[in-house]
């Protein structure tokens, strides 16, 4: 029986928003023990690969010069730098303020489409969506604190999203892949590559063996979660909302990510809310709420938009 596009979006979005959330813990409980940059890349590398095998068994989609090349670009832009930055950032502030600077990447979004490519109008009911959105954050960010050891974590994380969010915003114009997994597999697998090589530019590979020696059973629980859920699962489902919905619109996981991440830092890392979490959490899903009833654009946006990542 087939689904009807209506139930695909509910879980597409459900799976941006759910398994990016989950994501932060993820990573964190991963570069507790192994270095950054390699935990970026094994994880890229091994969805990578599985979602451009799969796409190949399926199909055979033919993969043009220029597709190759876009797909380079990009993959070097979202997952080398972007996740790399996350991933290092991780190594230095806690889960929760990573998931509050990455809700940020909506509002980049939404300044490159309004003043750099004028395919967005900022109307009322954007900006009241917006404004409720970072009002939440700046809540969670607050109830979190920022000490100054955490400086440099947060201004790497910052450098990332705004890579991230030109990325998305540049692959517009770019010639990709035509079937999906093939696009998002491309991307994460050749991501992948440029940060192996930094990675052992950076010295991190003599880590490597007693980093594995150091893996637990939760250790390695991150590991699948981080491949299957957060970047095949939740990436494939970003690259059919980023192709069929407006751009900012889809960005609107961001805002919904602290919130899942503080949830699952209560239930699975014994963290605690305050109030003022709380009352930045509830924020948060009204801005969501009011971004997707919004209609950010009088006419369809042409939907030849990359699809990029993270995740997280």
């Amino acid at each position: 029986m087939a689904v009807s596009r209506k139930t695909t979006r509910l879980l597409a979005y459900g799976a941006i928003y759910v398994f990016w959330g989950g994501s932060f813990l993820a990573i964190r409980d991963m570069v507790a023990t192994t270095p950054p940059l390699f935990s970026a890349a094994i994880r890229f590398l091994f969805a990578g690969v599985a979602l451009c095998a799969f796409s190949w068994w399926r199909h055979r989609p033919p993969i043009s010069g220029r597709a190759f090349q876009s797909s380079l670009w990009l993959g070097l832009l979202l997952f080398t730098c972007s996740y790399g930055c996350l991933f290092w950032a991780e190594t230095r502030i806690a889960s929760g303020t990573a998931a509050v600077i990455a809700a940020m990447i909506p509002i980049w979004i939404l300044l490159g489409e309004v003043v750099v490519l004028r395919t967005q109008r900022l109307r009322f009911s954007v900006g009241i969506a917006t404004m409720l959105g970072i009002l939440g954050v700046c809540l969670v960010a607050r109830s979190i604190g920022f000490e100054h050891s955490m400086l440099s974590g947060i201004l790497v994380e910052i450098a990332g999203s705004i890579v991230f969010s030109f990325a998305t915003l540049w692959g517009r114009s770019l010639p990709l892949p035509e079937d999906q997994a093939m696009r998002a597999g491309l991307q994460m697998a050749l991501g992948s590559l440029g940060l192996l090589v930094i990675s052992a530019v950076a010295g991190e590979m003599p880590r490597v063996p007693a980093a594995f020696a150091a893996w637990q059973s939760h250790t390695t629980i991150s590991f699948v979660y981080l491949v299957t859920c957060a970047s095949i699962l939740a990436f494939t489902s970003y690259t059919w909302l980023i192709h069929h919905e407006p751009a900012t619109r889809v960005a609107s996981y961001a805002y919904v990510n602290p919130l899942i991440a503080l949830i699952v830092g209560v239930t699975l890392g014994g963290e605690h809310v305050s109030l003022l979490q709380a009352g930045g959490a509830a924020m948060i899903i009204l801005g969501v709420v009011a971004t997707m009833l919004s209609k950010l654009s009088a006419q369809p946006e042409k939907q030849r938009v990359t699809e990029s990542a993270a995740s997280r």
